[in-house]
């Protein structure tokens, strides 16, 4: 079972001189070998997916900044797609370095009042990695974290549990970046919620 842990000291910066005879890993209360240990970085396959529903309105430049700045980190093992979620879910067709290619993908506006299929995306993103090139796989979401659910896209609907379950057993380790969104309180009102 591969395990990938990345440690931080009490002030939050990566320990990274950690060693083999540093770690211990337990199953069901019992200590378990470690058979392979490599503290070097390891290459990312990485999808990046954006909320483009009605409650993300006004972000769409925060959001190409975010995701050009972490294109511009990939290290040269890394690969990337970019994928998008709203009216419709579309993640681009392979994975890249080419910081060109991957900015091309980033959506250009933000319809109106679209929908937020956050799980049924995430589960296709899941999806993507299929047997595609090694490497860690990660997804990347920004995303107020409310969940429209499927109607749009014809599913049953997938509970974060769900999905949780599916990225342990498939080795794909999902982030989430919360942004504030801003949500009609009523006539000519607005406020903020996370």
């Amino acid at each position: 079972v591969p395990l990938f842990v990345t440690v931080t000291d009490k002030t939050g910066r990566l320990a990274t001189d950690l060693r083999r005879e540093d770690f211990q890993v337990f199953d069901n209360g019992k200590p378990q070998p470690l058979t392979v240990f490599d503290a070097s970085p390891q290459p990312i396959r990485l999808i990046i997916l954006i909320d483009l529903s009605g409650s993300m309105r006004g972000k769409l430049l925060l959001f190409r900044e975010a995701t050009a700045a972490l294109i511009a980190g990939l290290l040269p093992g890394d690969l990337a797609k970019v994928g998008t979620f709203g009216h419709t879910i579309q993640i681009s067709p392979e994975f890249t370095r080419d910081s060109r290619t991957l900015l091309a993908s980033l959506p250009v506006d933000m319809p109106p009042n679209a929908p937020t299929p956050l799980w049924t995306t995430v589960d296709r993103a899941i999806t993507e990695f299929g047997a595609g090139p090694a490497g860690r796989r990660v997804i990347l979401v920004f995303s107020d974290g409310k969940d429209g659910g499927p109607a749009a896209f014809g599913g049953r609907f997938l509970s974060p549990v769900e999905i949780g379950d599916r990225a342990q057993r498939e080795d794909v380790m999902i982030y989430g970046v919360g942004v504030r969104s801003s949500i009609q309180l009523g006539p000519g009102g607005t406020g903020n919620m996370m």
